[in-house]
């Protein structure tokens, strides 16, 4: 859920200003791995893939969008050859909900961070709009290190079906470093002001700034400049409700 002006930013940000002309990777990867709907179980992981598909293809219907890939970064068929060519097409890169860990480790070992081709160098050269949600929004930042300061996002567990050697261990120094597409910051979202506190203490830990979004407001990053884009009348630390006019 987001606020109308968040929505007419995407729009703008779409080549021409209109979403139904543009290409979108829609990376479902996060929403596949959120252990707070599925445990490590194949079948959990294949339904939630399922819902991952329909919510992509949801949003797609939404804004009117004809040439979409929906990718889960983790899936055993994944085509890394049919993935790299549809992120070089793509005027627009949707990474979702769900969780962060599981996001940054498979957008990682699928060359997010490649030079050149990458899809970070792409967003960073203005080639490619990021829209993360979410997980989809601390993977974009500096560090992933504001996904710890909830704690709702479990490191190992979704890991366990993984190869020993193919899994991250976010303890080694580095490994928690996001694709910093958004200029040099983090992001914290679901932002309210029972987490003033602990926002305010962790961020010393860090050497950059943090943005916190609560639900309903986005960050915009434009050229290197970020701007916080709320709902009209509505303060930045305080979410929009359900069903709440804008």
């Amino acid at each position: 859920m987001s606020c109308t002006a968040l929505q007419t930013e995407f729009e703008r940000l779409c080549p021409r200003a209109d979403p139904r002309s543009a290409r979108v990777v829609y990376d479902i990867t996060a929403y596949v791995h959120d252990e707070s709907k599925a445990s490590v179980d194949g079948n959990d992981l294949v339904r939630r893939r399922s819902a991952g598909v329909n919510q992509a293809w949801a949003f797609a219907k939404d804004y009117g969008i004809n040439l979409m890939d929906v990718f889960d970064l983790s899936a055993p068929e994944f085509d890394e050859g049919h993935y790299a060519e549809a992120v070089r097409k793509a005027d627009v890169y949707y990474a979702d909900i769900g969780n962060t860990w599981a996001a940054l480790h498979w957008l990682k070992a699928r060359g997010a961070v490649n030079p050149i081709s990458g899809l970070a160098e792409r967003v960073k050269r203005g080639e490619l709009l990021y829209v993360g949600s979410s997980a989809g929004s601390i993977c974009g930042g500096k560090t992933a290190e504001t996904a710890t300061w909830k704690n709702w996002d479990d490191m190992w567990e979704w890991q366990k079906l993984l190869p020993e050697h193919s899994r991250t261990d976010w303890n080694v120094p580095g490994s928690r470093s996001g694709l910093d597409i958004a200029g040099g910051i983090s992001l914290f979202p679901h932002y309210e002001t029972k987490w003033a506190e602990v926002c305010e203490t962790r961020q010393t830990e860090l050497d950059h700034d943090v943005v916190c979004c609560a639900d309903g407001h986005g960050c915009v990053v434009v050229d290197g400049k970020h701007r916080l884009v709320s709902p009209e009348g509505c303060p930045p630390h305080v979410p929009l409700r359900f069903g709440l006019k804008t």
